[in-house]
């Protein structure tokens, strides 16, 4: 009897041995449970506040990008117009201060863009014939000869020199001197009256020189 009790004794004195053995390794399973626990709460609390802090950054965005679309919306497009370069009318001058050219020829040439002293001076002896020829006896008289020297001297505003040509022209045509030679008067022989068709002629062409 005494052998089944010390028996019994042993075995429950092993048994409290296994049982405190087994608490043993479960308490410490559930302290590293524990810690693991504490470790994943830390990680969580981690992503939590980046994840805060990236919805406080995406807000900002939206609400720059807002702006600026708005800003875009209110602006308005202004399409500036091309500004047309004013073209300065060429001013014309007094061509009558050339000897020889009165205001009917002026016109004329004016009209045939030979406007300033600059173009007259420029244009060729022959080219004036033409237009004049063009226009009638009563301009084909003119000799344009001296027109483009006088014209460069006008453009250059070189007077004193005009004015001393221009004594030496009558109409704008060198008067020629011959010494010892004068001119006979004419006999009404050799005035020669116009007759009735040429002096209606002369009436008309001097209406158009005007």
């Amino acid at each position: 009897m005494q052998k089944k009790c010390n028996i019994m004794e042993k075995s429950v004195g092993q048994v409290e041995k296994n049982v405190s053995a087994s608490f043993a390794y479960v308490k410490k399973d559930m302290l590293m449970l524990n810690d693991a626990f504490s470790d994943l709460h830390d990680k969580m609390q981690h992503l939590s506040l980046n994840h805060a802090m990236l919805l406080e950054e995406i807000g900002k965005l939206r609400h720059e990008m807002a702006k600026k679309v708005e800003k875009k919306v209110d602006k308005k497009v202004v399409v500036k117009k091309p500004v047309a370069k004013k073209v300065k009318a060429k001013k014309k001058d007094d061509l009558t201060k050339v000897e020889g050219i009165g205001p009917a020829i002026k016109k004329l040439l004016w009209k045939n863009k030979i406007e300033t002293f600059k173009d007259l001076s420029k244009t060729h002896v022959q080219e004036l014939r033409d237009i004049l020829d063009k226009k009638g006896s009563m301009f084909k008289m003119h000799d344009p000869s001296t027109w483009a020297r006088q014209a460069k001297l006008a453009s250059q505003k070189k007077w004193n020199e005009l004015e001393k040509l221009q004594a030496k022209l009558q109409g704008g045509v060198k008067l020629e001197k011959k010494a010892g030679v004068k001119k006979k008067p004419m006999t009404k022989t050799e005035i020669k009256i116009p007759k009735n068709k040429e002096i209606k002629k002369i009436v008309k062409e001097t209406v158009t020189y005007e």
